[in-house]
């Protein structure tokens, strides 16, 4: 299932993970406004 073979995969693998740190942090300041 972990092929690093085509460069559109590892686009999206990076793309993923940017997305996923993104809405951590969203998350964490939306929980720090309403605390």
């Amino acid at each position: 299932m972990h092929s690093m073979g085509s460069p559109l995969e590892l686009l999206l693998s990076i793309f993923s993970s940017s997305f996923h740190m993104e809405f951590a942090v969203s998350s964490l300041f939306l929980t720090l406004g309403i605390c």
